[in-house]
């Protein structure tokens, strides 16, 4: 295991961010870094706490162990997200390996799964598992997560 400063070209997006229901899906390292400051609070909290993770989309599974603050970047979204409230920070990530598809697919159904667990309409969770069944790649696998959670709201 390797901690490393997120290198965030070398990340492969989208990325998903999760805990015991929550998911966040990052498709770029704007997404990423930037926080609502009005919770980053939590954030730093739940990252002490050890409950947060990651997985890129090249199979590769984090856990975040702390948040950097970063200059704005991102042109002029960048500005008008800093001015609007938010916080740019990059995660600190410790690398725990990197997960074949099998154990990929598992940890996403698992995170997904967590954050739909008490949504009324099963629809959506029957589909993502229907969906990520046929997944054969590290990318299509997160593809399948990003159309899921991009239904969420």
């Amino acid at each position: 295991m390797q901690e490393i400063n997120a290198n965030l070209s070398d990340l492969r997006y989208p990325a998903l961010i999760f805990r015991k229901e929550y998911v966040f899906l990052a498709d770029t390292p704007l997404e990423l870094c930037v926080h609502p400051r009005s919770i980053f609070r939590d954030t730093i909290e739940k990252t002490k706490s050890g409950e947060l993770q990651m997985i890129d989309s090249d199979g590769r599974f984090f856990k975040i162990v702390d948040w950097k603050t970063v200059p704005v970047f991102g042109g002029l979204k960048g500005i008008f997200l800093n001015l609007f409230g938010s916080i740019f920070a990059e995660p600190v990530l410790l690398e725990i390996c990197k997960l074949d598809l099998d154990e990929m697919k598992e940890k996403l159904k698992r995170a997904i799964r967590s954050r739909l667990r008490y949504d009324s309409d099963k629809k959506l969770s029957h589909q993502f598992i229907r969906d990520m069944a046929i997944a054969d790649s590290p990318l299509d696998a997160m593809i399948v997560v990003s159309r899921t959670v991009s239904r969420l709201g």
